[in-house]
């Protein structure tokens, strides 16, 4: 009777898959992530030549594994063991901390320095950004920068030894502060601000499994911008009310609050402590008091956006996602932004904030500032000769060391009344190769490149290391485009 039994229950479990997938008899919760799931095996492909190709069995059997019954739950359990037992994750990019703190790992990069990009470069967007700031008053609008925390440089602490580097001042946050103070270019800086009220908030500025702020900590950020935008550009929005409390257990695991933990796609919920949940009372604001503002940057400013906070205090705004796309997307209009006309749409706004976490601060500000230098400022070519004697008279100390030899050298060539071009070419000399290292370094450790890098390599047949190095130059001579 037992032996029955056993057979029934074995037999039971090996057809299980199959009832499954044919009839669906169990609701089974989709895997969280981006991926194409190929359609279900059918017949259709089938005829003489690909059946005996093989390619008919191929393709059959590929979409039977992917289709199979009961798929994604084995993978959950899969998952959930690699996690529980040995802290290891499938979701590309994602580090496991102490304590179970998730991390990405260009967050981590970040904290340590790994990504930066180079002295000279952050020079020259900084005194750009100036630059591109003074034209834009002339025309009656602000430009504004806005520093987003992230989370390896808030939660240091929670970050495995193995990737903890010698971190020190040469980050991409610390000398774009430095220079940006330099040049007198508005800055909110709320890696700063959260870092100073980290020990006395009531409730988590991070979540545990999240990689942006809070909803609490987004709150927080909404009342601050209503404050400097009242002080500094004479506005007079009325503040709003916010009541936050204890987020409940179902409250965890959702949203922005809970965006990494979604992706590892394992079946029990990561604890997160000191959550709370917002109520936001906007007030009604006349149009005539609410400024026209054009957003551009990271996710950071989606929490804002879900919560409100835009279409309660700006009277016409767009969000450019990485000077890329416009999101939310227009009705009825395409959100790629190449379709559009840069200064007509800018025209349209009082204030211009760029915003960006540490974590991007490599490839801040996303071209945006380019593209406005070389349509407001560059007209003509002493322009050229006015911004590069600028820049190495007045500022050579920030792009180099004083008394190293690169310094040494530039200056030699001011103090004899060198051309521009003599020490405009012995600069870019030495930043091209500059670049080309720290084009190296940044595809090595920041794992979409690399990801890129291996995924070309492949196709072209060569080395992951030859095509490292042909990604870094292609990334000099794009950056070159925007020389002058």
């Amino acid at each position: 009777m037992i032996k029955k039994a056993l057979f029934v229950l074995i037999l039971f479990v090996l057809i299980s898959p199959a009832l499954q997938q044919i009839f669906g008899i169990v609701a089974i919760k989709p895997l969280h992530g981006s991926f194409t799931l190929p359609p279900k095996p059918t017949l259709e492909k089938l005829n003489w030549q690909e059946w005996f190709s093989g390619g008919f069995q191929n393709d059959f059997n590929s979409r039977l594994e992917e289709n199979v019954g009961f798929r994604n739950y084995l993978i959950r359990i899969l998952y959930q063991l690699d996690f529980s037992l040995f802290k290891e994750v499938h979701t590309v990019g994602v580090v496991v901390g102490k304590d179970n703190y998730l991390y990405e790992n260009s967050y981590i990069n970040a904290y340590n320095g790994t990504d930066f990009s180079g002295t000279h470069r952050i020079v020259d967007q900084s005194h750009k950004i100036q630059l591109v700031k003074d034209k834009l008053h002339e025309t009656g609008k602000d430009l504004l920068i806005l520093f987003a925390p992230g989370k390896g440089s808030f939660y240091p602490e929670y970050i495995p030894e193995k990737f903890l580097g010698d971190t020190d001042d040469t980050t991409n946050y610390a000398y774009y502060v430095r220079c940006l103070n330099e040049f007198d270019v508005p800055l909110l800086d709320f890696k700063d601000y959260f870092t100073r009220i980290k020990s006395e908030s009531p409730y988590a500025l991070f979540p545990k499994a999240g990689i942006h702020w809070s909803t609490y900590g987004a709150a927080l950020v909404s009342d601050s911008l209503v404050g400097y935008l009242n002080s500094h550009y004479g506005l007079r929005l009325p503040k709003f009310e916010y009541h936050a409390q204890p987020v409940n257990d179902s409250l965890k695991y959702t949203g922005f609050d809970y965006d990494i933990g979604v992706g590892l796609n394992i079946l029990s919920y990561i604890n997160q402590p000191d959550l709370a949940i917002v109520d936001i009372d906007y007030p009604d604001i006349e149009d005539s008091l609410r400024p026209d503002v054009l957003v551009i940057g990271d996710s950071y400013f989606i929490n804002l956006i879900r919560a409100g906070f835009p279409e309660a205090y700006f009277d016409n705004y767009q969000f450019w996602y990485y000077n890329r796309t416009i999101y939310p997307r227009p009705p009825d209009s395409s959100n790629n932004l190449k379709d559009y006309d840069t200064m007509k749409e800018i025209a349209k706004y009082d204030i211009i904030l760029i915003i960006a976490t540490d974590a991007n601060l490599w490839k801040f500000p996303f071209g945006i500032i380019d593209e406005l230098y070389n349509r407001m400022v560059m007209e003509d070519s002493s322009d050229k000769v006015k911004y590069y004697r600028d820049l190495y008279v007045d500022h050579l100390p920030l792009i180099f060391p004083e008394n190293s030899q690169r310094f040494d050298r530039i200056k030699a060539l001011l103090n004899k009344q060198g051309t521009i071009n003599e020490v405009h070419g012995s600069y870019l000399d030495y930043l091209d190769r500059d670049r080309f290292s720290l084009s190296l370094k940044l595809i090595k450790y920041q794992s979409g490149l690399y990801r890129m890098a291996v995924s070309k390599a492949k196709t072209r047949q060569i080395s992951v290391g030859e095509m490292i190095n042909l990604d870094a130059r292609w990334m000099v001579n794009d950056e070159k485009r925007y020389r002058y």
